[in-house]
């Protein structure tokens, strides 16, 4: 089959679009599988290693996300309990000092191209259209590119919130395209659109230098928690 990344007819493997370790710290229990939710089905299901998808890369371009995925793996939940614990007025925000924007912002595109790419219904709703060739050109050039160019911001999850895979989904913002992640405790929102940030997300949205802000959110002001609660009951006959 042919890499979605080299273009060569190759052997291809099992790849996760979102690294595996941003699935397994959401189970409760070694034993327990992790509990995954798509929005627009009726049903939940069940696995041990999250998503993944057997006809995207080879092995060979698989090793070139990898310093990419540690990175974000390294800020994101390794690093988490450093980060300080700030209050802006009544919101609780962390804040992540010395961070890599380079390498941060390549683990965000390379993200948003595997899911992009990938057939798995997991993540159907992510499509990349007119950009496809232009973030797969900055993978193979390890080219962060410009700031506005897939800008990105992050929201930490409420300490109450379930811990469920929910899957990602595309929104709008004072008409400006986004499509949205799930990872682990957090909210990705990554700009998939030529135009500008909102104005409203330009104080939150990562730059070069800056450190990282990422504010508390709560899951349920994403998605919609009767239609969660259900497709969860449905496979563990528990609620939330």
């Amino acid at each position: 089959m042919i890499c979605k990344l080299c273009d060569q007819t190759k052997a291809l493997i099992k790849a996760h679009c979102i690294p595996k370790a941003f699935f397994v710290t959401l189970k409760d229990d070694v034993k327990e599988p992790l509990l995954i939710v798509k929005k627009g089905d009726k049903h939940t299901k069940r696995s041990q290693i999250g998503v993944y998808d057997k006809k995207i890369l080879c092995s060979e371009c698989e090793k070139v996300f990898q310093e990419w995925d540690d990175y974000g793996q390294k800020i994101l939940i390794k690093e988490r309990g450093k980060a300080q614990k700030l209050m802006v007025g009544s919101f609780p925000v962390l804040k992540f000092e010395n961070v890599d924007y380079a390498k941060l912002k390549m683990f965000v595109i390379s993200v948003f191209w595997r899911a992009g790419i990938s057939n798995e219904p997991y993540y159907e709703k992510i499509t990349l259209g007119p950009f496809e060739q232009k973030l797969r050109n900055m993978i193979k050039n390890a080219d962060p590119g410009e700031p506005e160019d897939f800008s990105f911001l992050l929201f930490c999850l409420k300490e109450t919130n379930p811990k469920v895979a929910v899957s990602p989904q595309f929104a709008v913002y004072d008409r400006v395209n986004y499509v949205v992640f799930f990872l682990d405790k957090y909210i990705l929102r990554i700009k998939s659109d030529s135009r500008s940030s909102p104005r409203c997300f330009q104080h939150l949205t990562f730059q070069p230098g800056d450190d990282l802000y990422v504010p508390q959110r709560d899951l349920f002001r994403e998605i919609n928690k009767k239609e969660v609660v259900k497709m969860v009951k449905s496979t563990t006959g528990q609620g939330l």
